[in-house]
C-alpha cells in the first residue's frame, strides 16, 4: 500500500491507497491546531479541554453536510472537485493515467 504525507515526518496528514479505498488520516491534533490557527478563527475559538475526541467527531459527522442544495454538494466533494480541477486545467501532470476525450469520442 503506497503511502503519502505532507513531508513533516509522518505527523501530518496521510493518505494510502489499498486495492478498494482512498484512505485520508488526519490526526486529531493536527486537525484541532488546524481549527484553532484557521485564517477565519476571527474570535479565535478554542476546543473545550477534554473535548478534543468529540471536535474530530463533530468535524467527521459534518464532512457529509451539504454545502449546496441545487447540486447536493458537501464538503468532501468540494475538496476533490477541487483537485479534480487542478487536472482538467493541466496543472498536475497525471502521469500518462488521464485520457482526454477528443470531441468525437465517447466514454468507454
Amino acid at each position: 500500500m503506497k503511502k503519502y504525507s505532507n513531508g513533516d515526518n509522518g505527523i501530518g496528514i496521510t493518505t494510502r491507497v489499498n486495492q478498494k479505498s482512498l484512505i485520508i488520516n488526519i490526526p486529531i491534533e493536527l486537525l484541532k491546531t488546524a481549527f484553532i490557527y484557521c485564517p477565519d478563527n476571527y474570535d479565535g475559538a478554542i476546543i473545550k479541554p477534554r473535548k478534543t475526541r468529540a471536535f474530530a467527531d463533530l468535524i467527521a459527522r459534518h464532512l457529509f453536510d451539504e454545502t449546496d442544495s441545487e447540486t447536493g454538494t458537501n464538503h468532501i466533494h468540494t475538496m476533490l472537485d477541487s483537485v479534480f480541477n487542478e487536472i482538467f486545467e493541466g496543472n498536475i501532470d497525471t502521469e500518462n493515467i488521464i485520457k482526454f476525450l477528443d470531441d468525437n469520442e465517447d466514454y468507454e
